[in-house]
């Protein structure tokens, strides 16, 4: 039993290191340094230490808000979305329409998940840069491409409702009215975010990596 339990551990010990090391290969490796230190029984182990700026919000409440907000927009965005798929009228059969249309479904669900993102960090007083990438960045980017993304869908339900002399089912008509009301919605999200105000504050930690070198 006790050989199951050292191999175990040796794989867990194994595994770690190897998820540090990834780390340390992804776009954020300059934010961390590996340090080594003793671990049980005086083996020798590794962790990966975050040295990297740090960020914060100046307002956590106006931050809790607006996270709120987002999630609202992109939950109707993704309500009409489906409305629309589901109708499968005459204006969503034709393939430069559905495109820009799919394509949407990803703009909102990263709207979505960056705005999530944003609600968990107002329970932190400070965050890393991967952190503030994911939440606030993301969801600035997002929301300017659901703003092109539902402009494309918008000009190409209006091509087809030109070529058909605008002969359109109720259903059509929803589509081309729910792309516009997208526009709005993202084009809300991106200002309703444009104001906040993030803090970048030196890490304590960068410090050490100095006094060490």
């Amino acid at each position: 039993m006790e050989w199951v339990i050292n191999v175990t551990c040796f794989f867990c010990e194994k595994t770690n290191s190897e998820r540090q090391w990834q780390m340390l290969r992804n776009k954020y490796a300059k934010d961390y340094r590996i340090e080594v230190y003793d671990g049980a029984k005086g083996k020798m182990k590794e962790k990966a230490v975050y040295i990297g700026p740090l960020y914060s919000f100046s307002d956590v409440q106006q931050l809790r808000i607006l996270a709120l907000r987002e999630c609202a927009l992109a939950l109707i965005s993704m309500v009409l979305l489906l409305i629309s798929l589901w109708n499968y009228s005459a204006v969503t059969r034709q393939i430069y329409v559905t495109v820009p249309m799919l394509g949407l479904f990803a703009v909102v669900y990263l709207f979505f998940s960056s705005a999530m993102s944003l609600l968990k960090l107002t329970t932190q007083s400070s965050f890393k840069r991967k952190e503030k990438e994911k939440s606030f960045d993301r969801a600035k980017g997002s929301s300017v491409a659901g703003i092109v993304v539902s402009a494309l869908a918008f000009l190409a339900a209006l091509v087809y409702g030109i070529k058909v002399s605008f002969c359109f089912s109720f259903w059509d008509f929803f589509y081309l009215a729910s792309m516009g009301l997208q526009i709005v919605l993202f084009a809300a999200g991106f200002f309703f975010i444009k104001d906040i105000q993030v803090t970048e504050t030196e890490n304590p930690e960068a410090d050490k990596k100095e006094e060490t070198a």
